[in-house]
């Protein structure tokens, strides 16, 4: 039996215009029609009623962490967990980010190599419900970094050979993404945004990546590093907050994506500051985000693609709570349809899945959402999703539903 959707207002983000009084047919997963409401073929249908809805495609958050939930204390120790804990651990925090419309997620680092694939392979045979997931396995680092539990979230190497390996390694074993843990971060402590790899090291394992036709990312927060990564080939930079005028003109050159990950940091100086986290993370997130404020406006004129990522699962950013992510990419000077653009389209296409999800379309995907107000007036609705439907099946939902009609 197809489901027909029926929308107020539809943003299908195929260009920037919301259409009026329209219908979305689903069958086995797919959109097989999208129509004006009174065209619709409602003959033996399911239907939907989103009249009062704004409905637009599934979202993507392309930078979270299953394995950790935003624990109040930093980064608690996880080397109890067996691996079947871990997973079913991931799981649930998967959950609650499809619960908030993000039904595609990028895990971009979990500490037990093994359980963010054995989480995505179970979603894709039908094991488990779940949004549809990318991983990039084990972070690949140097000796230099530190990290909680660093043994168990990255995967350590020196010189071009190691990297090299590294990164063959974790495609051989089913990753999507090769991650790169280029500097000193937030939540490490050492000096933020030094750089922790050289430019052979990150170059070798770029050039894995890019001929074997992966997808490539790098933690990088200091000026140096970033330009490192940029100039290896690397496809997005994370974070970015301590750039300077040569890496925007790089990044702008190469057509490399950034994503900026306001939420991590911003969560940690709204709720960490007099608890039992580490008080140097909660400074350095108040001098990365001053910064990247400034920088921010930069990347927006130059034209850089911008991907919506979080960084889900640090410290006080808990699982399906990510969509303060758009507000906060709206007050630091991005518009509400470029925000809903970078968690739809733009990160679809980065993500090399824009045939399937990213936008709404005859042929891809049945992964729709929809919130009870218009977020191009109000970007915070954004934060309290009340449909969602991924692959045709509704995981969510606050609306009207009719009979079947025959």
């Amino acid at each position: 039996m197809k489901t027909i959707l029926k929308c107020g207002k539809l943003f299908t983000e195929e260009n920037d215009t919301v259409q009026q009084n329209m219908a979305i047919v689903v069958q086995e997963g797919k959109i097989s029609q999208i129509a004006s409401a009174e065209r619709a073929d409602c003959t033996r249908a399911h239907v939907i009623d989103l009249s009062d809805k704004f409905v637009m495609p599934g979202l993507i958050d392309s930078h979270l962490h299953t394995y950790i939930g935003g624990y109040d204390k930093g980064f608690l120790p996880i080397a109890l967990d067996n691996h079947c804990l871990t997973v079913l651990k991931c799981l649930s925090r998967a959950m609650a980010d499809l619960r908030a419309g993000f039904t595609t997620i990028c895990d971009c680092g979990c500490a037990d190599f093994g359980a963010d694939l054995s989480l995505k392979q179970a979603i894709e045979t039908g094991l488990v419900d779940g949004p549809r997931m990318l991983v990039s396995g084990p972070m690949i680092a140097t000796t230099s970094f530190y990290f909680p539990n660093c043994d168990m979230v990255t995967r350590t190497v020196d010189g071009p050979l190691e990297a090299q390996k590294a990164a063959r390694d974790v495609i051989a074993k089913g990753a999507d993404i090769v991650k790169l843990m280029a500097t000193e971060g937030v939540c490490s402590p050492g000096p933020l945004g030094l750089p922790i790899m050289e430019y052979d090291e990150i170059q070798a394992a770029c050039n894995v990546a890019n001929s074997l036709h992966h997808i490539s990312r790098a933690h990088a927060h200091g000026a140096e590093g970033i330009k490192r990564v940029v100039k290896a080939g690397i496809t997005l930079v994370d974070h970015a907050m301590l750039i300077d005028d040569e890496g925007i003109d790089l990044m702008a050159e190469h057509g490399t994506y950034l994503c900026p990950t306001f939420t991590a940091g911003y969560r940690m100086i709204e709720r960490g500051a007099g608890t039992d986290l580490p008080q140097y993370m909660v400074e350095k997130s108040k001098y990365a985000l001053e910064q990247h404020a400034g920088h921010f406006q930069e990347f927006l004129k130059r034209g850089i693609p911008i991907v919506f990522g979080t960084d889900t699962g640090t410290p006080f950013s808990a699982h399906g709570e990510q969509g303060v992510e758009f507000r906060l990419m709206v007050q630091f000077g991005m518009s509400p349809v470029r925000a809903l653009l970078s968690a739809t389209r733009t990160a679809a296409e980065f993500l090399r899945i824009q045939d399937k999800v990213g936008t709404l379309a005859e042929g891809k995907c049945a992964d729709v959402v929809a919130f009870d107000k218009n977020p191009l007036e109000d970007i915070s609705v954004m934060e309290h999703c009340s449909f969602v439907m991924k692959g045709g099946k509704i995981y969510k939902q606050t609306c009207a539903e009719s009979a079947c009609c025959q």
